[in-house]
């Protein structure tokens, strides 16, 4: 039966998800899962920002809908485009004019930084929540990068596997240890990054609260009583997992039917994922972030039904 979905995205820090339908599109909260509004000018009884173009990113604000920018790209059938904004900066990420590049623009200091990411075309871009990390993956589908925005410096490089894939998604998590995707092989899956992509809050007392967070929620931690400081044990945290191209952990996506188009983000929960697929389905689920392999599956809902979310 084919499905009403036509398009999903979930925004930056995984708390909702909107999904385009043939009949209208939706905007769920994933936490606790249920449907909520849509972004409607009921003066003038229609759905607002509704925008069409394939080699052009159009920037507007959001208040007005008066456009801010207009930035020429390359081709970009795909319609990729990252955004991060907080309060202490604002950055968006596109395709340059060239394959493979990507366009960084920092609105707050009014900077333009230009990647030479892949060889191929871009398939897939993602910035973390702060602006501080991007992730990047090719047409070919067998490397993500990991870059430093600030400085287009390459931080670390995953390689996803030696056979060609469709990458779907990227996520980096809140301070970028850890990297989900989802692609045409099937699945989410969840890697670990090292201690150079991280980003943590810039104050020395919170980063080192922070550190020990990450530290305490990393793939290797110390046993416990172990007196080693944070800082030095991010050093050498995560050190095995990145030994091996394998993802650290992986949820099954056991519901709808296989090689349907899937998006991932990391959940509003500490060591936890949500995904949504073409296909209709939600699912929600956590992972061990010291012992790793299978995620737990905590939620699967239909959401493109009438029926009420449940819970399986």
């Amino acid at each position: 039966m084919a499905s009403n979905v036509l398009s999903i995205s979930i925004n930056q820090d995984g708390s909702c998800f909107a999904c385009g339908l043939t009949s209208g599109f939706k905007v769920f909260n994933a936490v606790p899962f249920k449907e909520t509004v849509m972004i409607w000018d009921d003066l003038q009884g229609k759905c607002i920002g509704e925008l069409s173009f394939r080699s052009q990113v159009l920037v507007y604000n959001f208040a007005d809908l008066k456009l801010v920018a207009q930035i020429e790209t390359g081709s970009n059938v795909n319609g990729l485009l990252a955004v991060s904004s907080i309060s202490e900066s604002s950055v968006l990420a596109c395709p340059g004019m060239n394959p493979g590049q990507v366009r960084i623009q920092h609105y707050t200091n009014k900077t333009t930084k230009v990647i030479a990411a892949h060889d191929n075309a871009l398939a897939c871009i993602s910035l973390s929540l702060d602006g501080k990390r991007l992730a990047t993956a090719s047409e070919k589908g067998t490397l993500i990068r990991i870059w430093n925005t600030a400085d287009g410096e390459a931080l670390q490089e995953i390689r996803r596997g030696l056979d060609n894939s469709v990458i779907y998604s990227l996520a980096l998590s809140r301070f970028c240890n850890w990297l989900a995707i989802t692609c045409d092989k099937g699945g989410a899956h969840i890697f670990g990054l090292d201690h150079e992509t991280v980003a943590l809050p810039q104050t020395a007392e919170t980063s080192l609260g922070d550190a020990e967070t990450f530290h305490r929620n990393s793939s290797l931690g110390a046993k416990e009583g172990d007196s080693t400081p944070a800082t030095a044990l991010l050093k050498e945290s995560l050190s095995t997992a990145l030994l091996s191209t394998s993802s650290f952990s992986q949820l099954k996506l056991a519901h709808g039917p296989e090689g349907v188009r899937s998006v991932v983000a990391f959940g509003v929960t500490p060591n936890s994922i949500v995904v949504t697929t073409a296909s209709g389905c939600f699912y929600r689920a956590t992972f061990d972030p010291f012992k790793g392999g299978e995620a737990a599956q905590e939620l699967f809902s239909k959401f493109d039904q009438d029926a009420g979310p449940g819970l399986e």
